[in-house]
């Protein structure tokens, strides 16, 4: 599985686009967060947050009980005016009102943490978690351009449990594997510190990997393919993967 992470890696890398909250490292999870490292750099104006290293949720959970700063409070890169998006029709971060429990023809249904959860064990579906901040300007991009294809969202919509999650919120709780933390608190045991960023679980539950940094769909496709067929079960390297669909 160590293969697909660092092909992730490399293709994030590459592309480069996130709204970074802290300095981060490597956590060597490395085979899909390496390769999405790489399509769009150009697009990229804004330093790009990665994973630190790996803990469980319960080896975290001491650290996640300190007095908890917000994630902006923490941050090292405060988004400026420049971050601002421009286009009118980019559709703004989602706020708890807006996370709806239907799904029409297709559209990407974004529940909360614990429904999502709940959902994709009874389902046995893969989840993905989309961790947002309501001042990330590639979270909105991420919106736009990639969840709103109509390839990504037809995937997403019959594949997929989807969640989305105020990576600020202290006053929005979740539990997790029997303890319950706020949305804040999660986020920083899980260790993203970058927005946006892609967790995704098993259909057991379990954290597969985190992706940080905007995904173009072209890219996102591949990965929710590779996840959905668990070739990270396979040790099918996911550059390898790639390179059979796109052959």
């Amino acid at each position: 599985m160590k293969n697909f992470f660092v092909a992730v890696l490399a293709l994030v890398f590459i592309l480069g686009a996130g709204c970074s909250s802290s300095d981060a490292t490597d956590n060597g999870n490395s085979d899909v967060t390496a390769a999405v490292a790489g399509a769009n750099a150009a697009e990229a104006d804004s330093e790009l947050g990665t994973v630190a290293e790996d803990a469980s949720p319960e080896e975290a959970v001491a650290e996640s009980e300190r007095p908890v700063k917000t994630v902006k409070e923490e941050s090292k890169v405060v988004p400026s005016s420049d971050e601002t998006v421009e286009q009118k029709d980019v559709k703004p971060a989602p706020t708890k009102e807006d996370v709806t429990t239907a799904s029409v023809d297709g559209e990407v249904n974004w529940e909360q943490f614990n429904a999502g959860l709940k959902q994709a064990k009874l389902q046995k579906k893969h989840m993905i978690v989309d961790f947002y901040t309501d001042w990330c300007h590639w979270c909105k991009v991420m919106e736009e351009k990639t969840f709103s294809d109509k390839d990504v969202s037809r995937k997403l919509a019959n594949r997929f449990v989807t969640v989305r999650l105020n990576a600020d919120a202290q006053d929005e709780m979740l539990t997790y594997k029997g303890q319950e933390f706020s949305n804040a608190q999660f986020t920083r045991v899980v260790k993203v510190t970058g927005f946006p960023s892609l967790g995704f679980f098993d259909k057991d539950g379990e954290i597969v990997t985190i992706v940080p940094g905007y995904i173009p769909p072209e890219s996102f496709i591949h990965i929710l393919g590779y996840i959905d067929g668990e070739y990270y079960k396979k040790d099918v390297p996911f550059d390898e993967y790639v390179k059979q669909q796109e052959g």
